[in-house]
């Protein structure tokens, strides 16, 4: 599908839902995503030991979700959504940020702002160092 990606790829990485990269989040860093709405580094006088997308929040979701993840080095950044084709959904990021933990809402809706359709999406995170997708579920 030209401009998205082969969602057979997802598969490979299916237990990247369970597996924590690096070390958990303290409970600090967790309270302090949950209070964030904007995609904003988090202030915290650790420096993240790799990046990566953490589990989003709710995850099935109903109306909205939050998505974090983390960046050990700073550079260009892009969050997407994709549906269970591969075609793009949404972009949620796309601008170069610095070393931190980062939080975004998605309301589940489309680039031009229409509701999208129950069903399985994924996050896609290109961030330096590497790419990440997690799987995500929207039930109405």
């Amino acid at each position: 599908v030209g401009g998205g990606f082969d969602a057979t790829q997802i598969f490979r990485g299916a237990l990247d839902d369970l597996r924590i990269y690096g070390k958990a989040l303290s409970a600090t860093e967790v309270q302090t995503l949950s209070r964030q709405r904007n995609p904003k580094a988090v202030a915290t006088r650790e420096k993240p030991a790799t990046g990566g997308l953490t589990l989003n929040f709710p995850n099935p979701f109903n109306a909205s979700t939050q998505i974090t993840y983390r960046l050990a080095s700073s550079g260009p950044v892009r969050l997407e959504i994709y549906n269970a084709l591969g075609q793009p959904v949404k972009t949620l990021v796309e601008e170069f940020q610095t070393v931190g933990f980062y939080q975004i809402h998605w309301d589940a809706r489309d680039q031009r702002g229409a509701a999208v359709a129950t069903g399985v999406y994924f996050t896609r995170l290109l961030y330096p160092g590497g790419v990440q997708v997690r799987r995500l579920l929207y039930l109405k």
